[in-house]
């Protein structure tokens, strides 16, 4: 029995499955390459499996293994140009996972069309037709489907990542007044207190209830309507911009303790942080009442 392979097919399948699994391992990484290192290591890639599928040493399975571990570590290279040993092998392990996840996913799907179904079979018949195999078009469509999914799901689950590992439990002491609040790291907060540039997190005055009594509540609310403010407590103004506000005045409390943590993570404490308090919510959902400035976490 013969087999014919034709050259162009292959090299640009092995093309194409390089350039999609080198972008796959970009968006999961959040490695940063440019079109054209990209283009050239799925070239190369291609090239290099072709030279291989005509090989004598097929037959040879430890030698031929070891040639496509190559092969995946010349793409990383001229992709990322990762430096370091340990990183290299570390970045062809996740290669040879995503390339598997991609596999997996191509064939699941692709030969599914292929099961002749009752209703298929009995509407074939009808238009007097045969059931006829997939072509090439039915390859670049089921590609294009997986490589859909795959990033979808990828940008899923890192922007979930993402959000989990911006959130804390903030606990926050002023005077004898404490609470305990759900906070996040704003990597857009760059606001600091004018003079000592000391960073300042942000509350909103009904998360921070715990933090002042009713009567300091009540300061709050009448400063941010007349301006003026009466109560007992140390304060400071810091001006703020915002988008959609060209300036705003922010009312703000030298904290005595700040304590931040996560679960099965070290506590953070910090002092001398300034809490400017916000007269409407800084979250549409109530999942979080404090805005981390990055400069706490430091």
């Amino acid at each position: 029995m013969h087999v014919v392979v034709y050259l162009d097919v292959l090299f640009g399948v092995n093309l194409l499955m390089n350039g999609i699994v080198l972008a796959c391992m970009k968006l999961c990484l959040r490695e940063k390459t440019t079109w054209l290192r990209w283009l050239i290591a799925s070239f190369m890639g291609a090239i290099l499996y072709c030279i291989a599928f005509f090989s004598p040493f097929q037959k040879n399975h430890f030698g031929y293994g070891l040639y496509f571990i190559l092969v995946a570590a010349v793409m990383i290279k001229i992709a990322f140009f990762v430096k370091g040993w340990k990183k290299w092998v570390t970045y062809i392990g996740i290669q040879y996972v995503i390339a598997g996840i991609l596999g997996g996913l191509i064939n699941g799907i692709y030969y599914g069309w292929r099961i002749k179904t009752p209703i298929q079979t009995a509407w074939m018949a009808g238009m007097g037709r045969t059931y006829q195999e997939p072509k090439i078009i039915d390859f670049l469509i089921t590609v294009f489907i997986t490589s859909f999914i795959f990033y979808f799901s990828s940008r899923f689950f890192y922007r979930k990542k993402q959000r989990d590992d911006g959130r804390y439990q903030a606990f926050l002491r002023l005077g004898r007044q404490t609470g305990t609040v759900k906070a996040l790291l704003d990597t857009g907060n760059s606001l600091t207190e004018p003079v000592s540039h000391t960073p300042v997190i942000i509350g909103d005055l009904t998360g921070l209830r715990e933090l002042f009594d009713k009567e300091e509540q009540k300061q709050i609310k009448e400063f941010y309507k007349t301006g003026f403010y009466t109560g007992e407590k140390k304060i400071r103004l810091i001006p703020y911009h915002a988008v959609g506000v060209k300036t705003g005045i922010l009312i703000s409390y030298l904290m005595d303790e700040v304590v931040l943590w996560k679960e099965e993570e070290s506590i953070i404490r910090k002092k001398g942080v300034y809490l400017a308090v916000s007269p409407i919510c800084i979250s549409s959902d109530g999942s979080y009442q404090l805005l981390l400035h990055p400069g706490v976490l430091s």
